[in-house]
């Protein structure tokens, strides 16, 4: 009953958003199909962008509101790139591995996010979605798929985001990501050529050794991923 009052409510609104009244249609999807998800933030708060040692990694700032008249079980979150005939992978909650653990972090990077700002955790859960609820936060994944020659940096791509619920029904959302190629532009780490320990450095000068030991240089993703 309510499922049709709510399909009602959203083909009247499409005729008056036609007619050119000024109306946020998403609202009433949203109570038609149960869940509101907005995409929210700046733009480099929801991006894709490049990791040198792994892949690319994925965030997206996300708010989301159950308008349907039950609570909801959140069983998967799915990010759907053009590129990628699979859900992208998402990163798993660290306290998996370690129940004191306090971050979410990128492999192969320094960039880690509180937990508490995170909503990869959500999913699957036993907790009960209520009715009005709402969540925000970032959903973050790492994939080792790269991103196309095609796609430059500095661009947008249109991906979907869906929710799972406990029926197997999707909630989704077409979302927009910012494309953060910068990783490339970096100097790469010029390899030292291997000597012996004990290696005299100059012909001429046959009492000198060298320790051959470099300096290993840290990386980290540009300050355009920190948070505002």
């Amino acid at each position: 009953m309510a499922r049709n009052q709510n399909s009602d409510q959203l083909a009247h609104a499409r005729r008056l958003s036609a007619l050119g009244c000024p109306l946020d249609l998403d609202f009433f999807q949203a109570a038609q199909n149960g869940l509101r998800i907005k995409q929210v933030g700046g733009v480099i708060e929801s991006q894709i962008f490049e990791i040198e040692s792994y892949g690319i990694g994925c965030m997206l700032n996300l708010e989301i509101v159950n308008c349907a008249s039950r609570p909801i079980y959140l069983r998967d979150f799915e990010i759907e790139l053009p590129w990628i005939d699979r859900p992208f992978c998402l990163l798993s909650d660290p306290r998996d591995r370690d129940e004191t653990s306090q971050s979410y972090r990128f492999h192969g990077t320094k960039i880690e996010f509180p937990r508490n700002v995170v909503l990869n955790w959500l999913v699957p859960s036993s907790t009960r979605f209520a009715k009005g609820r709402l969540v925000a936060g970032l959903v973050l994944g790492q994939d080792p798929e790269p991103i196309p020659d095609r796609y430059k940096h500095g661009q947008s791509v249109q991906a979907m985001f869906s929710i799972v619920d406990q029926f197997r029904d999707r909630h989704s959302k077409s979302v927009i990501l910012y494309i953060d190629r910068s990783a490339q532009f970096r100097p790469k780490r010029v390899k030292e050529p291997h000597r012996r320990l004990f290696e005299v450095s100059h012909p001429g000068d046959e009492e000198k050794l060298v320790n051959m030991n470099g300096n290993q240089v840290n990386e980290e993703l540009s300050s355009a991923l920190s948070k505002d």
